[in-house]
Order: C-alpha cells, then sequence, then structure tokens
C-alpha cells in the first residue's frame, strides 16, 4: 500500500460527498425550504461538510509526506495504513449506498409529485438517522487516523 493509493481513495469519498451534498440540496429544494424532512437533510449537510473537511486535511497531509517506506511497514504503522484504506472503502461505499438512496428520493413523477416526494422523505428518516451515525463514525475515525499520521 503507498501513500497514492490512500489519496486516491480519499479523493474519491471526497467526490462522492459532494454529490451527494448536491443532491441533499436539490432534495431539500423539491420538497419545500420548511417541510418535515429539512432539518434532518440540514443536519446530514453539516455532516458531509464536516466529513469533507476531515478528509480534506487528510489529503493535505498525505501531500506533505513522501514517505512510501513508512506506508510500507508492518506491524501497528502497517496494520494503522491497512485500516485506514478499509475505512475509506467503506466510508465511500456508505456515500455511494446514499447517494442512490437520494436518487431514489428525487425521483420525479406527474401526479401529486411534492407530496409523494415529501412521503418519500419522511420513511426514510430512520435511514438518514441511521447515515448520520455512521457519518459521525467515519469522521471520528479519520480525524484520529489524521492524528496519528501527525506523530
Amino acid at each position: 500500500m503507498d501513500p497514492f493509493t490512500i489519496s486516491t481513495g480519499v479523493l474519491a469519498c471526497i467526490s462522492i460527498s459532494l454529490k451527494v451534498l448536491v443532491g441533499l440540496k436539490q432534495l431539500k429544494a423539491n420538497v419545500g425550504g420548511e417541510s418535515i424532512g429539512s432539518a434532518s437533510i440540514d443536519v446530514l449537510s453539516a455532516d458531509i461538510s464536516g466529513l469533507r473537511k476531515v478528509l480534506q486535511s487528510m489529503e493535505d497531509a498525505f501531500q506533505d509526506t513522501n514517505d512510501e517506506q513508512a506506508v510500507r511497514e508492518t506491524g501497528h504503522r502497517g496494520a494503522h495504513w491497512r485500516s485506514l484504506r478499509r475505512c475509506l472503502n467503506d466510508g465511500h461505499w456508505v456515500l455511494s449506498d446514499f447517494d442512490e438512496m437520494l436518487f431514489d428520493l428525487s425521483k420525479k413523477v406527474k401526479v401529486l409529485d411534492p407530496s409523494r416526494m415529501k412521503s418519500r422523505l419522511q420513511s426514510a428518516a430512520a435511514r438518514f438517522v441511521l447515515l448520520g451515525q455512521q457519518l459521525q463514525a467515519y469522521k471520528d475515525a479519520f480525524r484520529v487516523s489524521l492524528e496519528v499520521i501527525a506523530l
């Protein structure tokens, strides 16, 4: 595993998180500004923005580090890099899954479109809570990893 591989994973997560943020903004605009689900959309947007900031900090840290030997080490350092890579893959998968859910929630129909969209948003509220918890866990894991990288 080399820094390039991890940097690629970080950039992929940043990219999909931006796509999800745009999807959340569009969903909020489609259901109306003060609807039932708009508060949860705002919370998720803030969580994803926080995650993007941590990921961007990681990317900046990797640009400052060119120590390929440190990434290829075994033991605790090697385990840290492997865990970070798995966490990045899992985070990307969760964000991709959420992007697909946003696509399903934003489907347009000809009859009663705003009402149907609000209904779909209400039915997805539990998934929004779960996603928020997962994003917080990833953000915390990445923040700890960033601190370890700094050491």
